[in-house]
């Protein structure tokens, strides 16, 4: 119950939050949507880019949704921030490899704490590990929306948008763990390089494995697994 009081009081997004997770979305879907534009067509492209636009926006907003949730539940209020030099990134990769190579991470997660809310919390004071388990959840929300989309796929496999829906989310749930800050990547990796380790080894093993046209959550524990023991016997 206390959680649900915390949400009902301080989930709600600032203007300024909003207006940049709308930015983001406009870029995403201008990103996205790069190599679906028809030059004998223009309507297809506006209906691809209005798609892709629906999908970031649900894709984006679950990201920092359930980030906020789970800051919430650790005693922190959360703050995302717009990252330009994503969006920038984004939009050179796109247009020089045509299409091919989409970049789609541009905000980054602060925590503030509360300490009516931390208290008799282990360590008094902000936490970093509770910051790499709330950067956390925002990858794991893509995945989540990444996993209804493929079952949604193989109930309906001639619908566009669960297709579009599903790669969205898996490149940005990938894109979300390169360790570069502010990304959330970079604040997991600062905590741990061992979870950093197993966390990329699953998500970008299964991304590839989607890329080979298998889908199997079992192989990409796999790889996350043999990742983690590699970093163990090598680098820690």
């Amino acid at each position: 119950m206390e959680l649900l009081a915390r949400i009902r009081s301080n989930f709600a997004f600032s203007w300024e939050e909003w207006k940049a997770l709308l930015i983001m979305c406009a870029a995403f879907a201008f990103i996205y949507s790069f190599d679906q534009w028809d030059a004998t067509n223009a309507s297809i492209g506006f209906i691809s880019l209005f798609i892709a636009f629906v999908i970031a926006l649900v894709s984006v907003f679950a990201h920092h949704a359930l980030q906020r949730i789970w800051g919430l539940y650790e005693g922190f209020k959360i703050k995302q921030e717009l990252w330009w030099y994503g969006i920038l990134t984004g939009l050179v990769l796109v247009v020089i490899s045509n299409g091919n190579i989409k970049f789609l991470a541009a905000s980054g997660t602060f925590i503030f704490m509360n300490e009516i809310w931390r208290l008799g919390q282990y360590r008094y004071g902000l936490s970093f590990w509770g910051w790499a388990r709330i950067c956390f959840m925002g990858v794991l929300a893509n995945l989540l929306l990444a996993t209804w989309a493929k079952m949604l796929m193989f109930s309906y496999p001639d619908n566009v948008f669960f297709s579009r829906l599903f790669y969205f989310n898996m490149i940005m749930a990938f894109c979300n763990l390169i360790p570069i800050p502010p990304l959330d990547g970079f604040r997991i990796m600062y905590i741990s390089r061992l979870f950093y380790a197993f966390a990329f080894g699953c998500i970008g093993g299964y991304f590839v494995l989607t890329m080979l046209g298998i889908y199997s959550y079992l192989l990409a524990l796999v790889i996350g697994i043999i990742v983690w023991l590699l970093t163990l016997t090598y680098i820690e």
